[in-house]
């Protein structure tokens, strides 16, 4: 049994998401959810979502999350692609699975997803396709703590998911850790040096920029030869002992 793991422990709910507008088929589609964990004997919350300010503001949340967000790779004639980008950005452990009643599916190779599916063929392919979500579920869990660093702030240790944080500044002894929090600013002070800390940094997401700062470059927006701006219009220099490394990252 491909599911046993999962399905002999009850207390384990996953959370799906529906992105779409077409009322028929999201009814339709999650009738079949419903009906293969009921079958596997797994819990399931079902989230239907209808504007995309709907679904960021989930997101946005912090204490909210989505195991798979199924969405049609077009919403009233407007690509998904820069939506599903953002979800990845506020929870990068999300999967994404893409659904779409065309042929075209070339975009979707622009961001990370788990899966693609021609609608018409969601009950044949069920199986298979939740065979793939949850063996990339277990690996996720897996890797959970690489998406965490760990501070220490006098004396404790606090939690930080790394996705949420935008960059760092060390200065006078401090470091700054500046993270994203629905639409808004949280600054995080400690101690300990940032050559300590980027040890732990995921090495796909940070890079050093200057002696004094360490940004993700998943909050980048522009790259220019002495500094980066990022998504919400912050300057970090960038230092010339640098300069080529962030190039050539870019």
């Amino acid at each position: 049994n491909l599911y046993k793991k999962r399905g002999d422990n009850i207390n384990t709910m996953y959370r799906i998401g529906i992105y779409d507008d077409d009322l028929n088929y999201v009814k339709k589609s999650k009738k079949q959810f419903n009906q293969f964990f009921q079958k596997k004997n797994m819990e399931v919350r079902i989230y239907e979502f209808h504007e995309e300010k709907e679904l960021i503001e989930f997101y946005d949340d912090g204490k909210k999350y989505i195991d798979f967000i199924f969405m049609n790779t077009m919403i009233q004639n407007v690509s998904t692609i820069p939506l599903a980008k953002q979800i990845k950005i506020l929870n990068p452990v999300s999967q994404i699975v893409f659904w779409t009643s065309e042929s075209d599916r070339s975009r979707c190779y622009e961001v990370d997803h788990s899966y693609f599916l021609y609608k018409q063929v969601l009950e044949k392919n069920i199986d298979h396709m939740f065979k793939c979500l949850f063996d990339k579920y277990e690996q996720i869990q897996k890797d959970e703590k690489n998406q965490k660093l760990v501070i220490h702030i006098r004396g404790k240790k606090v939690f930080l998911m790394q996705n949420r944080i935008q960059y760092m500044e060390r200065n006078e002894r401090k470091t700054y850790i500046y993270l994203y929090n629905n639409e808004s600013e949280k600054v995080i002070v400690t101690a300990q040096k940032m050559n300590e800390l980027e040890k732990d940094l995921n090495p796909q997401s940070f890079i050093r920029c200057h002696n004094s700062y360490i940004v993700n470059i998943n909050y980048i927006a522009k790259l220019y030869r002495e500094h980066v701006i990022l998504k919400n219009d912050k300057s970090i220099p960038i230092s010339r002992k640098y300069s080529k490394k962030i190039r050539e990252r870019f």
